[in-house]
């Protein structure tokens, strides 16, 4: 008798855990029908997963699903992504780099300048490295090399270097035979990338008046942030869920 109750709970447990791991039936038929022209389905449909959330599975298809709503309609669902999103990351980095894209899309009044030294110089270079490690993640070397070329970017790689998965010349060979691999990079390649992105984007405690003064009146320098794409290693061209998986 002992036995066949044990037997019954664990069918039990079992059954209970298949209802709720990643994407659960009740949401199984309106996953299976997103499609690209509507992106308001991708967003509200990762409203509902996130509520109903029991597991960290579920949260990931929430984010995947906010992260293609953005995607597919930046203007509309930009903002709200980020809102959405942040409350279910733990990341530091990946935090920051969430926080910062919201700081530089509030009201102009609110802005400030993105980096704490006022050289023109030196924050032109820092643009180009943010902009050098999403090449890289891309596996763009041609991009990369462009980058390469502008003054100080070589510079500023070499101080940066040791928080980094390599090299300049480590960078541009694993690129080269990556051959636009989206997984040619181990996560915690991405996320040093990630990391050193997010602390180059995220000096914004410099006031407005001080940094005006210290520039000469120079007007402020926007670093363009990180897509969520790239940020949670999404491949924007799949959008389609088929048999579990997007293609």
């Amino acid at each position: 008798m002992t036995s066949l109750i044990v037997r019954f709970l664990v069918l039990v447990t079992v059954f209970g855990l298949l209802a709720t791991t990643g994407a659960g039936s009740p949401f199984k038929e309106r996953l299976s029908s997103l499609r690209s022209s509507d992106a308001a389905a991708y967003f509200k449909l990762g409203e509902d997963i996130a509520d109903a959330a029991r597991s960290q599975a579920d949260r990931d298809l929430a984010i995947h699903l906010f992260v293609l709503a953005d995607h597919l309609d930046r203007n509309r669902y930009h903002r709200s992504a980020l809102l959405a999103i942040l409350p279910m990351i733990e990341d530091p980095a990946v935090i920051s780099l969430i926080q910062t894209d919201l700081r530089s899309i509030t009201d102009v009044t609110d802005l400030v300048p993105v980096i704490s030294e006022p050289a023109d110089r030196r924050i032109d270079a820092i643009s180009a490295v943010v902009d050098f490690l999403s090449a890289f993640r891309r596996a763009d070397r041609e991009a990369m090399e462009e980058i390469l070329q502008q003054e100080g970017v070589s510079e500023q790689l070499g101080l940066l270097q040791h928080r980094l998965p390599g090299d300049v010349d480590w960078m541009l060979t694993r690129v080269s035979t990556a051959r636009r691999d989206i997984g040619f990079l181990t996560e915690d390649d991405i996320m040093s990338t990630l990391r050193v992105q997010a602390a180059l984007l995220g000096s914004r405690n410099t006031p407005w008046s001080t940094e005006l003064h210290a520039t000469n009146g120079r007007p402020m320098t926007v670093i363009e942030p990180v897509p969520l794409t790239e940020i949670f290693n999404i491949d924007p061209q799949q959008l389609i869920w088929r048999n579990g998986q997007w293609e």
